[in-house]
């Protein structure tokens, strides 16, 4: 499995400093990128997870690790998977909410779960998703 190093594993709240924010970001795109590559090449991948969305399932600072996925009918809808979003083209681990089927393709509604407001953030197809979440060890008890 991957492990993250120290200097990667950091929370993702927006801080008052733009400059360092913009930092940041570049080296979340750049993580995003190879966790995305480990998943393309058959490896599991492990990170941390930041926010409060996917609550209860999954807390802030929880290390989560995802797999492959392994076709398209193995994602189901309240798995929670790594995805690149449209339309916003934004990297992101959260659930699936609906799969939807009105042609050829399917697509996944991707969001929020409802413990916390169940919220759409963007959708993908199965294409865009990468990992999907088989393991969470929660380090603190909360």
């Amino acid at each position: 499995s991957h492990e993250v190093h120290p200097v990667h594993d950091m929370a993702w709240t927006i801080p008052e400093d733009r400059m360092w924010w913009e930092d940041q970001v570049t080296i979340r795109e750049c993580t995003n990128l190879l966790i995305k590559e480990n998943l393309l090449r058959g490896s599991n991948v492990q990170f941390r997870a930041s926010g409060w969305s996917m609550v209860p399932r999954v807390h802030e600072g929880d290390m989560c690790m995802y797999e492959p996925v392994a076709g398209e009918d193995s994602i189901k809808v309240a798995d929670v998977v790594f995805c690149r979003v449209r339309p916003s083209g934004q990297w992101i681990a959260q659930h699936v909410l609906s799969i939807e089927q009105p042609s050829d393709v399917r697509y996944f509604d991707i969001g929020y779960c409802r413990a916390v407001g169940e919220k759409v953030v963007g959708y993908c197809t199965y294409k865009e998703i990468y990992g999907r979440l088989v393991e969470v060890v929660r380090e603190k008890v909360r």
